[in-house]
């Protein structure tokens, strides 16, 4: 029995859940090449945590970084200038691949020259403006799908329903006291 019960808790011990922790930066939005002042907390204590951009055109790894005895680390990472602009998530990933942290972040586009920001309405060389990649208040518009047999469908268990309803209530009373007698 005792040689079942050593390995079992060795087996837990290995599958420990890793500490969740916080990403912390000086603004959510910045621009691809840019490097990226970070702080994290909460972490596992003296452990290698890495960094990577998570979009939907796949995984950008920024780098590795290690944590102190707190559990906390600083570092200035280089956002590569080939992100696409758009919205990510900023994961911290545990040695084995664990997401231990995440952060919603906005991703601009490069700026046109080397230390110089990009103005609103100036043109890029690919003719785009500035203020493309930016992001906006605006409402995003999605189109909808239109099924007639789904649509025929809903307002005929509607009406149903509305029928159903207007018999139950205009269905006579029976009064259980008249029954009886």
């Amino acid at each position: 029995m005792k040689t079942l019960i050593i390995p079992l808790i060795v087996l837990l011990g290995a599958a420990a859940p890793h500490e969740k922790g916080t990403l912390k930066l000086a603004s959510k939005s910045f621009r691809a090449g840019d490097s990226l002042a970070i702080t994290g907390a909460k972490f596992s204590k003296k452990d290698e945590l890495t960094l990577a951009l998570v979009g939907v055109s796949g995984r950008i790894a920024l780098g590795d970084v290690p944590t102190d005895t707190a559990g906390a680390f600083r570092s200035v990472l280089l956002v590569p200038a080939s992100v696409a602009a758009g919205q990510y998530r900023l994961a911290a990933e545990a040695i084995d691949g664990d997401e231990v942290a995440t952060l919603d972040v906005v991703v601009l586009a490069a700026s046109t020259m080397p230390g110089m920001p990009d103005m609103p309405g100036m043109q890029h060389s690919a003719g785009h403006a500035g203020t493309d990649a930016e992001p906006t208040g605006a409402p995003l518009v999605l189109a909808r799908q239109r099924n007639v047999v789904v649509t025929t469908t809903t307002i005929a268990v509607i009406i149903a329903c509305a029928l159903g309803g207007g018999l139950l209530l205009r269905r006579p009373r029976i009064n259980s006291m008249e029954d009886v007698s």
